[in-house]
């Protein structure tokens, strides 16, 4: 057996730019909302006459983000992180109708991460592809 390992590099930010919106106007707002904040403290300090009790707040350049970054996937954008028994998986959630024989009636796949949404709606596709096909029992 050959093993052959390939590199190259390859700009995708003509492609993920619509995926990902731009970080500068969360930044900008971010920084409003310091400089709205650190004008309403002074303007407390000054109607009080002196200064706040605690810590002074820090610029958002300094803080920790409040949430991850924002993440796209270039190769799937419509697959969705899915939880699994050890961790998350991205992907999507596959439902499928079988009868007691084990033959499959109607499947679906979805974005959502729960099964419990997905009950009727595979009812309703199985009770669709049971009329259609003109099956009266399931034996």
């Amino acid at each position: 057996m050959v093993s052959m390992m390939f590199s190259f590099e390859m700009n995708l930010t003509p492609y993920t730019d619509h995926l990902i919106p731009p970080l500068d106007a969360v930044d900008a707002a971010r920084q409003a909302e310091y400089d709205a904040h650190l004008a309403e403290r002074a303007a407390k300090e000054q109607a009080a006459g002196k200064k706040l009790r605690g810590r002074k707040p820090k610029p958002p350049a300094e803080k920790a983000p409040k949430t991850n970054p924002p993440k796209a996937n270039t190769t799937d954008p419509e697959s969705r992180m899915m939880p699994i028994r050890n961790g998350w998986v991205q992907g999507y959630n596959a439902q499928a109708v079988a009868t007691e024989s084990q033959i499959i009636i109607a499947c679906d796949v979805t974005q959502d991460t729960g099964d419990t949404a997905q009950l009727t709606p595979m009812i309703a596709a199985a009770n669709r592809e049971l009329v259609s096909s003109a099956v009266n029992s399931l034996q």
